[in-house]
């Protein structure tokens, strides 16, 4: 299971390089765009091996392996096309962790386990500390003060506001 993990990382490794390699490839006329086709990437770094890999393509496996199917797939990003076989890869074929404790058992109860060994072998001076959480006193609403002043820094509120209409002298809207 190490050789496809190591494959893995070295597709990554491949598509980090092909996303560095798009910036040589924006500075080619005729390419625009935010991403750059795997196809024009491969045209733009090496022109004679993409002839040459489509005539061998055509010539001894079959025409429509170049044309319907690698076309396709050429025109996605070449970090996709590597990147993402390379990150599955490098994740499923991952090695396995070695079996121990859980942290979470370690980072929790570890007080608790330095307290039991500490009063077993009678090590405690003074009785352990107890971490208790009172949070503060919560005022109640009719403890509010009734004041209506608005506070000084308070925007002034207008008379009529925006989801009021505005009021005629007897008072109907």
């Amino acid at each position: 299971m190490r050789i496809p993990s190591l494959l893995g990382w070295v597709l990554m490794a491949a598509a980090f390089m092909a996303a560095a390699a798009e910036t040589v490839a924006h500075t080619v006329p005729g390419v625009s765009g935010m991403v750059v086709s795997a196809y024009d990437l491969w045209y733009t770094l090496s022109p004679k091996g993409l002839v040459i890999s489509r005539i061998t393509i055509e010539r001894d496996l079959h025409p429509l392996i170049w044309d319907p199917l690698l076309v396709t797939v050429l025109q996605l990003p070449a970090w996709l096309i590597l990147g993402g076989p390379g990150a599955a890869l490098a994740w499923y074929f991952r090695p396995p962790r070695a079996k121990s404790e859980s942290i979470e058992d370690d980072s929790i109860f570890i007080y608790d386990r330095l307290v039991e060994a500490a009063e077993k072998d009678n090590m405690l001076e003074e009785p352990p500390l107890e971490y208790h959480y009172d949070p503060p006193p919560v005022p109640l609403e009719e403890d509010w003060p009734e004041d209506d002043s608005d506070p000084s820094d308070a925007a002034p509120r207008p008379a009529d506001g925006p989801d009021e209409p505005p009021a005629d002298g007897d008072g109907r809207a």
